[in-house]
């Protein structure tokens, strides 16, 4: 219930909105449905009043959040607040596990970078970082139009598309050319190149199976490569092309940040409703409150709010509004939507399921255009587990996805799962584990990016500060998050450097 009342509020927050909602309108249906939330997450209210005073408060408790607030405490301030809305922290770097296999809903690759205050190096410093990290290595075939693809082409294609990946880190620092705007025409420029050099017998098939990682790509970032800039592409290409996982569950990071956080200092269960970051009585502080009612005054304010519900929700959360050049911004960047579905068997799938089936586009007898199954790139199994398969999908057939129910989602994946494996005797899973993103209210985007819209100023803009402090002269509302931060746009790194970027600027503006 609690799930499908996610996308019953975003219908509804869009319904109003075409209607020219009224803010007491749209309060009232915030507060219902994030009291439906708290009450059946069984989350229970903080009382503002016995909150200490606070220097700080931190909206989200996400990887930006914590690691902003990791930095602060790590650095003597130790007057924070964190307020998270959901009732685990963490935010989307979301793991779970299914007969002993780690299933990561959200995030599950990090960059090996040795810069002092990345994600691999608190990693490191746990512990997390192992062999198996680096071993992204596993066995791939590939259907298109149900048939196996040759093994041979198969990989040399890979190797082409991870070097066109790579290829476009160029564009960091020159301009693009018009017909390379977006990810889709970068790669199909090079694909005419590729093609045209290569023995005629095997373009089709090279061709049939650029297009199938095209899709995959495509569904890794939530949208279509159309509508992405290839200075995305340029950005994460190092992400793309030299993954590191964390074999105990990318979650396992926050152990490292939460470690020094006082528990009375980070509250579940908190949504926000307003705070108030400028126009301020004197003597006042700027402040946030919930819809439990408590109310909670800090020096400074870090916003982390994931970039989907800032662009529904910015206009009703901050007072005074938010100036219009960042409300364009946020309207402004690519907000995709990456869904992840894992099935559970009473049996272990490896009598009819091996390695990992990338899907190409629309497969005749498979499923229909209109189907959201249709939007599924990749099945795989797991290493650490023999009953486990994850299904990747993306973009508007992942929203689809999050909205049907259990029991439909069970009875069309199966079917599919049968068509594609030509094998009728394929059974039900036991357990369905999907991610939510793109319909949660708490999120409503599964992953940023840079759209064709947007340009570096678009997430300058966005990361700036506001509000100078009548006593200190300083911004009271900073912003961080994995949107906030051009280099590595989108990724888990941009989310916790952007953190500890805030985090530092207060400390610099405290001296």
């Amino acid at each position: 219930m609690f799930k499908n009342s996610l996308w019953s509020f975003k219908s509804i927050i869009r319904r109003n909105r075409k209607l020219q909602p009224t803010k007491l309108i749209v309060k009232s249906q915030i507060k219902q449905f994030y009291s439906t939330t708290t009450k059946n997450d069984s989350i229970q209210a903080t009382p503002s009043s016995l909150q200490p005073p606070n220097k700080v408060i931190i909206v989200g408790a996400g990887l930006s959040g914590l690691s902003a607030a990791d930095h602060l405490i790590k650095n003597g301030v130790k007057e924070i607040l964190v307020l998270e809305a959901a009732n685990r922290y963490g935010g989307r770097i979301h793991t779970v596990k299914l007969d002993g296999a780690v299933c990561e809903l959200g995030a599950k690759w990090i960059n090996a970078n040795d810069n002092p205050g990345s994600l691999f190096s608190l990693a490191q410093q746990g512990g997390l970082i192992d062999r198996r990290s680096f071993d992204s290595s596993r066995e791939n075939f590939f259907i298109i139009n149900r048939e196996t693809m040759d093994e041979e082409i198969v990989q040399l294609a890979s190797v082409l598309f991870r070097d066109m990946i790579k290829g476009a880190e160029k564009y960091l620092h020159q301009e693009v050319p018009i017909d390379e705007r977006t990810a889709d025409m970068y790669f199909k420029k090079l694909m005419k190149k590729t093609l045209a050099k290569m023995p005629p017998s095997e373009v089709e098939t090279t061709k049939s199976v650029f297009n199938t990682l095209m899709r995959n790509l495509s569904c890794q970032l939530g949208s279509d490569l159309g509508y992405i800039h290839v200075k995305h592409l340029a950005n994460i290409a190092k992400y793309l092309n030299n993954p590191v996982c964390i074999s105990a569950g990318l979650d396992s990071v926050f152990k490292q940040l939460v470690k020094n956080i006082p528990v009375d200092r980070l509250l579940l269960g908190k949504p926000i409703s307003k705070i108030k970051w400028a126009d301020l009585a004197p003597n006042e502080k700027p402040w946030v409150t919930c819809l439990d009612g408590g109310k909670y005054h800090a020096d400074h304010v870090i916003c982390t709010i994931p970039l989907g519900a800032l662009n529904v929700f910015s206009q009703y959360f901050f007072t005074p509004n938010l100036p219009e050049v960042k409300t364009e911004a946020i309207k402004k960047l690519g907000r995709g939507s990456p869904g992840k579905i894992y099935l559970l068997y009473k049996e272990p799938v490896t009598s009819w399921f091996i390695g990992s089936v990338m899907l190409g586009a629309h497969q005749e007898g498979i499923h229909s255009r209109d189907n959201w199954t249709s939007g599924i790139s990749e099945v795989a199994t797991l290493a650490d587990s023999r009953k486990v398969l994850e299904v990747k999908i993306g973009g508007s057939h992942n929203e689809t996805a999050e909205r049907i129910t259990e029991e439909i989602m069970d009875r069309e994946i199966t079917d599919t799962l049968r068509k594609v494996m030509k094998n009728n005797k394929i059974p039900h899973p036991k357990e369905i584990v999907r991610s939510f993103w793109s319909t949660d209210a708490r999120t409503l985007c599964g992953l940023p990016y840079i759209s064709v819209e947007t340009t570096e100023t678009c997430v300058k803009d966005l990361a700036a500060p506001l509000g100078p402090n009548e006593t200190h002269g300083s911004p009271t509302l900073l912003f961080a998050g994995d949107a906030t931060k051009f280099e590595g746009f989108g990724t888990v790194e941009a989310a916790r450097s952007s953190g500890i970027r805030e985090a530092q600027r207060v400390l610099d503006m405290m001296k």
